[in-house]
């Protein structure tokens, strides 16, 4: 599941994700490459999804995101999330698992 996805993502334990953190959890588990979605499209999506813009995503930031889209404005999000989301499953269990 997604909790799950998260804390394997969080490498430092402290409950939230600095973009490094995200940008490992997208391309070693979402296994989303470089050329379908870029380091620096992965550095603007972070800052879009960080609401309160502590450098950090927490769940509730990062579940917004999954469960609810897009929530600032910037029209590429959901496409790259309903991507994301896709590519890693409904339930956060891999492609073909269901989701």
């Amino acid at each position: 599941n997604w909790k799950t996805v998260f804390t394997a993502a969080d490498k430092d334990g402290s409950g939230e994700l600095d973009v490094s953190e995200l940008r490992s959890m997208i391309r070693r588990v979402l296994k989303i490459n470089k050329i379908d979605l870029s380091d620096a499209a992965i550095n603007r999506l972070f800052t879009y999804w960080d609401q309160d813009d502590s450098g950090t995503l927490t769940t509730d930031e990062l579940f917004a995101v999954l469960e609810d889209g897009d929530h600032r404005g910037y029209e590429a999000a959901p496409t790259v999330n309903g991507d994301a989301y896709n590519a890693y499953g409904q339930n956060g269990a891999g492609a073909g698992a269901g989701g």
